[in-house]
């Protein structure tokens, strides 16, 4: 795909069987660079649904908060409209607003092609923005090494969860404890009174 260009592939048309079967191999080919705006929040609902995990190649809402960590929001729409002067369909202008809303799978296929294309169309193109600027600014070691790995790293500790060690964490919660009383000791003490 190239920017202006997207597919739609209706899970209601097709069936979630036919889709995963034929997204499978794309999803899981090392060959293909795949970029997904909150990729560890699209990879984890795929997931969800029987899909195979994949590695992310970029991600722009990352990418966005790297460039500008105080933006208002580093959600799609935001960095679309920040970073390609593109104001995207509104949500509620497919699916209604409030008591009127319905579910996405509900929308008429042709509204929810042009809104999930727009969708995928404006991530590549954000992704194609940001990416030069990411480099000029000396970031690519950052984005590459650090906060991709991480955002895989999180999104699998979301679906597999983490073992705690209840023992090792009530340890570290009464050494902090001590530790808090000892220094509101000192504060009252350096103030002369509590």
């Amino acid at each position: 795909w190239a920017p202006g260009e997207a597919v739609w592939l209706p899970v209601r048309e097709l069936g979630n069987d036919a889709l995963r079967a034929a997204l499978a191999p794309i999803l899981t080919d090392t060959g293909k660079e795949i970029v997904a705006h909150d990729g560890k929040t699209d990879i984890n609902v795929l997931f969800r649904n029987g899909y195979p995990t994949w590695r992310l190649a970029g991600d722009p809402m990352l990418m966005s908060y790297l460039l500008d960590a105080d933006a208002e929001s580093h959600g799609l729409m935001n960095t679309a409209r920040r970073f390609l002067g593109h104001h995207m369909i509104e949500p509620a202008d497919v699916v209604g607003s409030g008591k009127g809303a319905i579910s996405f799978d509900r929308v008429d296929v042709e509204k929810a092609a042009v809104f999930a294309g727009e969708a995928a169309d404006c991530t590549l193109r954000v992704h194609d923005v940001l990416l030069p600027r990411i480099e000029k600014d000396g970031l690519m070691p950052l984005y590459k090494d650090l906060e991709l790995p991480l955002e895989d790293l999180l999104g699998r500790m979301e679906r597999e969860g983490i073992r705690i060690d209840i023992g090792q964490l009530k340890g570290l919660s009464d050494a902090f404890v001590g530790e808090i009383a000892a220094i509101e000791e000192k504060a009252h003490a350096a103030a002369g009174k509590p």
